[in-house]
């Protein structure tokens, strides 16, 4: 029964030191997480800007050089 006494004496401190340890990893993955969460967010924006910016412009419309088909060709014939 002594035995078990002492036992306790030494494995209680590491038990509680490794609730300390849990603990803390604990905050900094809730730290992490949050940063993960505003990434997602602002990643979430960046996405919709681009989807108005696209609606904005018209895929069909040629270019300043493909509508002058003098600047195309590539023969140089004009």
């Amino acid at each position: 029964m002594e035995d078990i006494q002492s036992q306790r004496g030494t494995i209680e401190p590491k038990i509680a030191a490794v609730t300390i340890d849990v603990n803390l990893l604990r905050a900094e993955l809730r730290k992490v997480m949050d940063k993960v969460t505003t990434a997602e967010s602002h990643i979430n924006g960046l996405q919709e800007v681009a989807k108005r910016l696209e609606n904005q412009v018209e895929p069909d419309t040629p270019l300043d050089e493909e509508k002058d088909p003098r600047k195309n060709n590539k023969n140089g014939a004009t």
